[in-house]
């Protein structure tokens, strides 16, 4: 496997090493601790995996434009090692290293090509085995998130997007991609997220309007509404023009600065005396400090972080276990606590919990 030289960074950071050839406001943001980049993460690997056949695509051009043509590949790579080790903690066991592995061995295989090209001009790109990396990344997409994870819809729109751009006729002359999965994609995101951008708010709203029915109906509606910053009345978005496809990948920019600046929740003080879970994380803190992590496997122990989450950490809630099933879930929940404990209480189906210095 082609070695890559990688800078260590802070241990503050969210990941150990920045991959060489990431933009630069994605390595700024891995530096910043006060950053949420879980979302971005997620959005972007469904976004780079998208990505990936234009990847390979532009590399077979290399005999025509040059050795320059190779570097999409390390790109692509790059930034979804990234969002595997943000995502890590989160993904089922064993499919980050499975996701990491196969874009290592297709930015091997690419770098062997650019180096066989740059020395001798000879092109050396197997299509076979580029499509077989190409084809596996997908399939392993789909088993990255828990299938209750948040974090799909990020991780679907982003695919979305990134399938999208690809495969549009701005990027050659096959026919006219349908436009309603991206659509589709940006309905399905919880509607605090689509508020909070408003090229969210525009998309979304594109089917709820009757009279834009059909492909054409929706690329037309979204052009609309773009029309007073194009430069030419008489451009067409429908099918093959490549302005179309720019404004999606403007899309895609915007949508990747939003999520870059996101704001990781503010640190629980002492004072509060309150715990606080985070499902996508799996970490259970306590002023600030994890006391816990919880496996994705730990479903049991998950539901019953997240009742107490959603009410915000009353002393005691309600479940739907009694008797034996309900102490094995205390047992279980207190599994490496020290600060606080859970304890069967409040009534028949009732868990509480308390710090244990109040016994």
């Amino acid at each position: 496997m082609a070695k890559s030289s990688r800078g260590r960074v802070p241990a503050a950071a969210p990941f150990a090493f920045r991959p060489p050839l990431v933009d630069p406001p994605h390595a700024k943001a891995a530096l910043d601790s006060t950053l949420d980049l879980i979302p971005w993460a997620a959005y972007s690997l469904g976004y780079q995996i998208g990505r990936m056949p234009f990847a390979i695509q532009l590399a077979r051009t290399a005999p025509q434009l040059g050795a320059d043509c190779f570097d999409a590949i390390p790109c692509c790579a790059s930034v979804i090692r990234q969002t595997c080790d943000l995502l890590g903690a989160v993904m089922p066991v064993g499919v980050a290293s499975l996701i990491r592995g196969a874009v290592n061995e297709l930015e091997a295989f690419n770098n062997a090509a650019a180096h066989t090209f740059s020395h001798s001009e000879r092109f050396v790109w197997d299509v076979a085995v580029g499509n077989y990396l190409a084809d596996r990344l997908p399939v392993l997409m789909r088993g990255a998130l828990p299938s209750d994870s948040c974090l799909l819809p990020w991780l679907n729109i982003g695919h979305e997007i990134g399938d999208f751009t690809c495969r549009d006729p701005a990027h050659g002359g096959q026919a006219a991609v349908p436009f309603r999965p991206v659509v589709d994609a940006v309905r399905i995101l919880p509607r605090a997220e689509r508020n909070a951008l408003r090229e969210f708010r525009e998309v979304a709203a594109l089917i709820d309007r009757p009279e834009f029915e059909g492909e054409a109906g929706l690329r037309r509606a979204y052009v609309d509404r773009l029309a007073a910053d194009w430069p030419f009345d008489e451009l067409d978005p429908w099918p093959a023009c490549p302005f179309f496809t720019r404004e999606i990948e403007a899309l895609h920019r915007r949508i990747d600065e939003h999520l870059l600046s996101r704001k990781a929740d503010a640190p629980l003080q002492e004072a509060d005396h309150v715990p606080r879970w985070d499902r996508n994380t799996g970490k259970l803190k306590f002023g600030g400090v994890v006391i816990r992590e919880v496996a994705v496997q730990a479903k049991r122990v998950r539901e019953g972080l997240d009742l107490f989450q959603k009410e915000e950490w009353p002393t005691c809630v309600e479940t739907k276990f009694s008797d034996d099933p309900k102490k094995k879930l205390v047992k279980s929940m207190n599994k490496g606590l020290i600060v606080i404990e859970f304890y069967p209480g409040g009534s028949k189906n009732g868990i509480g919990w308390r710090l244990r210095t109040a016994r």
